[in-house]
């Protein structure tokens, strides 16, 4: 079976540019969504590459409360760059919260929640959701890894080997990976196996702007072993 990736461009989507460069990428085997945000521009043909990012081997432990495998846990990690995010500026070393529940907070909180919908001005705010719902983490747990030489770092969050809470019969290994300089944020998931539904998408800092990851750019899904999205805000 073929997947081809998918790439959503947050811009002006009437605009006569921006639907010309959809057009090409949809030729080269892409599936693109166009989305609309205020106060958002699209930055066409800036260098951004056609490739994903696959560092699953670049891995290393950042164990949650110290154990691989827990359930409804988080721990705050810095962030190497600096980062921009929807129209947050992030500086180096911001504190970010990564959950066992296949969902990062870019705004540094402490919460776990196992379930929740994007975009919502409900906490937790500033979501990166790969795949949020109930989920444990098996041994060897999460990990982060920075991987690359500045200006150009990918700092990479993984869960290896999830399952959902209450079954056990799943294998799920995927990955949220930022990129410096380019502020691309990408969602990859190696593994997949007994894949249920969650949510995937990113939401701004208020909660109040969103966009999904799925296909079609819908928030609720299962995806697949080997599917591919990216996020390329440019404010």
């Amino acid at each position: 079976m073929t997947i081809s990736p998918h790439l959503v461009l947050l811009g002006d989507a009437t605009s006569v540019h921006v639907q010309r460069w959809a057009r090409e990428m949809r030729a080269r085997g892409w599936r693109v969504s166009l989305v609309t945000l205020m106060n958002e521009r699209l930055s066409i043909g800036s260098g951004m590459s056609t490739g994903f990012p696959e560092l699953f081997q670049f891995c290393m432990d950042a164990e949650i409360d110290g154990r691989p495998a827990v359930d409804d846990a988080s721990v705050r990690v810095s962030l190497p760059f600096a980062f921009r995010y929807w129209t947050t500026d992030l500086a180096p070393n911001a504190q970010i919260n990564l959950t066992s529940n296949g969902w990062i907070g870019m705004l540094g909180d402490t919460a776990a929640d196992l379930g929740g919908t994007l975009p919502n001005a409900g906490a937790p705010n500033g979501v990166i959701a790969a795949y949020w719902r109930d989920n444990y983490n098996r041994s060897p747990g999460m990990c982060v890894a920075t991987v690359g030489t500045a200006p150009n770092r990918q700092w990479v969050v993984e869960w290896q080997n999830q399952y959902h809470y209450g079954s056990g019969s799943e294998s799920l290994t995927y990955e949220i990976v930022l990129s410096e300089t380019t502020n691309t944020i990408d969602l990859v998931y190696q593994t997949m196996s007994g894949v249920g539904t969650g949510t995937v998408g990113s939401e701004n800092a208020a909660g109040t702007a969103g966009v999904g990851g799925c296909v079609g750019g819908g928030y609720s899904c299962g995806p697949t072993s080997g599917y591919r999205t990216r996020f390329a805000p440019v404010p």
